[in-house]
């Protein structure tokens, strides 16, 4: 299968999920304690091989906020879907990245732990021609006011080792 495919594929499916549990999850939730449901963000992500920096990747990731709360308490849930292009130093080329991650958002008031897993598709990865598909784990400190757009984020998880990114809720 192409890589365009599987990328439109993967996207069509993400974007069917978030709709479709969104509109089963409609709770009535007091204006306090919520998220706004969209959220465009921008990272750049570092990754690393015997401490030398052997990739990095600039993605735009779009999140969707699927649910509020978890058994009556504060916990919001999240699909997160990305793109972006990795360069990686072992072979000096540049890939398109996509990647599709469910989560938790953990805490109160304006700090969050992001907890999220998914899979990750990169073509080429390591060299190598072929496609590769990853698993991808990610956690994250969230800095973000309820009700409020603005929002930063730092994070470590794998592939990645580390990774900053900034965004804007809606």
């Amino acid at each position: 299968m192409k890589t365009s495919n599987v990328i439109k594929f993967i996207l069509a499916l993400s974007f069917c999920l978030v709709f479709s549990i969104d509109a089963y999850n409609q709770n009535n939730e007091s204006s306090h304690d919520i998220l706004k449901k969209n959220s465009l963000f921008g990272t750049l992500s570092f990754g690393l091989l015997k401490s030398e920096i052997k990739y990095y990747h600039t993605s735009l990731q779009y999140e969707r906020i699927i649910s509020q709360k978890i058994s009556s308490k504060n916990v919001p849930t999240f699909l997160r879907m990305k793109l972006g292009r990795m360069y990686n130093s072992l072979n000096g080329k540049t890939r398109l990245i996509s990647e599709i991650q469910y989560g938790l958002l953990l805490g109160a008031n304006r700090n969050k732990i992001d907890v999220a897993s998914g899979l990750l598709y990169i073509p080429g990865l390591g060299g190598r021609e072929e496609a590769d598909l990853h698993i991808s784990l990610s956690v994250g400190w969230r800095n973000q006011k309820p009700g409020k757009s603005f929002f930063y984020r730092i994070g470590t998880g794998l592939p990645n080792y580390l990774n900053f990114g900034i965004g804007w809720s809606f």
